[in-house]
């Protein structure tokens, strides 16, 4: 970012720090900002969308993507009466994620958790290439005005969690396969869940999530019951560096130290160790880019084998 001339010249200081636990007047501003070029790209979607479909009314007949959208957080997330929403295409001034966001008696963490909503509606239920760009464009800004506003969150995989840099998010969102339905996607998102669980995160069963989707891909690609039995059979078929194995053992020992109580029963009732956030966003980054790893080297293998073969 550029240095402004109020910083520059003592009129102003520079906010070096990260924003979180709060929200201000300017992530309000660009979140209202956000939903505003959403309900403009999300129309223009439907144009397009009733275009190729041949049906000139689609947008009388549905009421426009936006305002589904939008309905549903007020019934379902702000629980208001269906009867009392004046939005839609002909009240298009009215929007609830706008009377959430701008309400000063909301907490800030509800106000996240609107946007999280709409997300996940929006994620949920448009799944067309048209609508599905205007989601995740709409996703990325938000994500560009956090980091513009050095605001301490970030949207990966629809929950908003505590921040991470671009290339640990990119890692995360490749673990995670695009129908979610097998069972290592299936950990990682729970893990993320876990990890954005507001207002208490559950960063201990987070960890727990995270190593269980290594395993469980370990598991799978050797039909092995345990994690030293699975290893053991994959450093066998791809060359990993002595050290590197050693990490990723020793990633999986953490785990089952008893005094983190992750994998078993905590003994200790001091709570002489918690694990953070820190720790939290360590194994989801470390066991998305081990997920990452083995699959990519198992691809590598197996390209290598049917050339051979051919």
């Amino acid at each position: 970012m550029i240095s402004l001339f109020s910083e520059r010249n003592g009129y102003a200081k520079s906010s070096d720090y990260i924003i979180k636990g709060k929200i201000t007047h300017n992530i309000v501003n660009a979140l209202s900002s956000c939903f505003t070029q959403l309900k403009q790209d999300l129309d223009n979607a439907d144009y397009l969308i009733s275009e190729a479909n041949g049906d000139e009314d689609y947008l009388i007949f549905t009421n426009g993507s936006f305002y589904k959208m939008d309905r549903t957080v007020w019934t379902d997330f702000m629980n208001r009466r269906a009867d009392k929403y004046v939005g839609g295409i002909n009240m298009r001034e009215f929007d609830a994620v706008q009377v959430c966001l701008l309400n000063k008696k909301n907490k800030w963490y509800k106000k996240l958790d609107c946007v999280e909503v709409a997300i996940e509606f929006m994620r949920t239920h448009y799944t067309d290439s048209i609508r599905k760009k205007v989601v995740e464009d709409f996703v990325q800004e938000i994500n560009r005005q956090f980091e513009r506003l050095k605001y301490g969150y970030r949207i990966v995989q629809g929950k908003i969690v505590d921040i991470i840099s671009d290339i640990e998010i990119q890692s995360i969102n490749k673990s995670v396969e695009v129908n979610a339905k097998n069972n290592v996607s299936v950990h990682m998102l729970q893990a993320l869940n876990l990890y954005a669980l507001k207002p208490n995160p559950d960063y201990r069963n987070s960890i727990k999530e995270s190593i269980t989707a290594v395993e469980t891909l370990f598991r799978e690609l050797t039909n092995e019951s345990t994690f030293g039995k699975a290893y053991g059979k994959i450093k066998k078929q791809i060359s990993i560096h002595p050290r590197l194995e050693e990490m990723i053992q020793k990633m999986y020992d953490y785990t089952n130290q008893k005094e983190t109580g992750i994998r078993h029963a905590k003994v200790e009732d001091d709570n002489t160790y918690l694990p953070t956030a820190q720790e939290a966003t360590l194994m989801l980054v470390i066991c998305s880019a081990t997920i990452n790893y083995v699959r990519e080297k198992m691809g590598t293998l197996r390209g290598e084998l049917s050339q051979e073969l051919s």
